[in-house]
């Protein structure tokens, strides 16, 4: 059985060039790309990562929405 979470992202272009993104609802979720598509990729990569990491450690928890924000789908298996 899967379960869907959504999680706000913010994604800002980068002086320099490219994107920066991250995810207030996870510490340290944050990443860049070159293009807007290629860090919205990097930045799921890594919330998928960081959320299985949070799953096998059995601290999985969804983070609440405060405020409306654009937010992206990330589907994870939740086995009990």
């Amino acid at each position: 059985m899967k379960q869907t979470y959504l999680y706000p992202i913010i994604i800002e272009p980068c002086e320099e060039g490219g994107f920066f993104a991250k995810c207030p609802s996870i510490q340290g979720a944050h990443a860049q790309g070159e293009t807007y598509a290629e860090t919205l990729e990097n930045l799921e990569s890594i919330m998928k990562i960081m959320l299985e990491d949070e799953k096998e450690k059995k601290q999985a928890r969804a983070f609440e929405i405060t405020q409306p924000m654009p937010a992206f789908q990330v589907t994870l298996p939740i086995t009990n």
